[in-house]
C-alpha cells in the first residue's frame, strides 16, 4: 500500500504537462497516436532522446511505458517491420530498449481506485495513465549531486517504520500504524520529457 502510494505521488508529478519546459513535451493525438497505423513511435521517441541531450548533455536513461501503450507498440506496424530482422516473434521489453536506444524500459502495472469511486461497480485506473516518460536519472546517490538527474524521492533516514499493531473493539478490526517521511521531487524536467496521450 505505500509504494502503491508513492509511486502514485512520482507518477501525478511526471504526468503533470506544466512542470516541463515548452520543448521537452508533447500531446498525441489523432493520427499521431501510437495506436494509429500512421503513426512513428520511434520518430518520436528519437525526437525526445535529442530534445534531453540538447538541454542537459546526456541521453535518457529510463522510459516508462504503460501496459495500454506498451500493447499498442506491440502492435504497431513499425515495430514488427524492424523486428523482422532480428529473429524474434514477439516485440518483447528488451527490443523496444534497442529500438528505442533507452537502456532501462519499464512498463508499471499499477492500478488504483479513485477515491470517490463507485464501490459497487468499481474501475481501476492506470497509475501512468497513457502517458510515456523518459529521462536521464542519475543513481550514483550523494556523490554525484553535480549531475543533472531528473528526479529524486527523498526520504528521512530510519523511516517508514511500523509502530506496535493493536485491535480496535468498536470497530472490530486491526490496526497497523506506520510512519514514513518522503517527498517525490521533479528536480530537473528539462532531463525528461513527457509524451501525453500516447494511445
Amino acid at each position: 500500500v505505500m509504494e502503491l502510494e508513492m509511486e502514485k505521488e512520482a507518477a501525478d508529478i511526471a504526468r503533470l504537462a506544466a512542470s516541463y519546459p515548452v520543448g521537452n513535451k508533447t500531446a498525441l493525438s489523432g493520427g499521431s497516436l501510437w495506436s494509429a497505423g500512421s503513426s512513428t513511435p520511434i520518430a518520436d521517441v528519437e525526437a525526445a532522446r535529442e530534445a534531453i541531450r540538447s538541454k542537459v548533455g546526456r541521453y535518457p536513461t529510463h522510459m516508462i511505458i504503460p501496459p495500454k501503450v506498451m500493447t499498442a507498440l506491440k502492435q504497431h506496424a513499425s515495430i514488427i517491420d524492424r523486428m523482422k530482422y532480428t529473429g524474434r516473434d514477439i516485440p518483447s521489453k528488451e527490443l523496444l530498449q534497442s529500438f528505442f536506444e533507452v537502456p532501462n524500459i519499464i512498463v508499471p502495472d499499477s492500478i488504483y481506485l479513485a477515491d470517490n469511486a463507485d464501490l459497487s461497480n468499481p474501475a481501476f485506473a492506470d497509475v501512468w495513465g497513457n502517458d510515456v516518460v523518459l529521462a536521464y536519472v542519475e543513481t550514483a546517490g550523494l556523490a554525484s549531486r553535480g549531475s543533472p538527474s531528473y528526479g529524486y524521492t527523498y526520504q528521512l533516514s530510519g523511516y517508514p517504520f511500523a509502530e506496535e499493531p493493536y485491535y480496535g473493539r468498536n470497530e472490530k478490526t486491526w490496526y497497523f500504524p506506520y510512519t514514513d517521511s518522503r517527498q517525490p521531487v521533479l528536480a530537473g524536467a528539462t532531463a525528461g520529457y513527457l509524451i501525453q496521450t500516447a494511445v
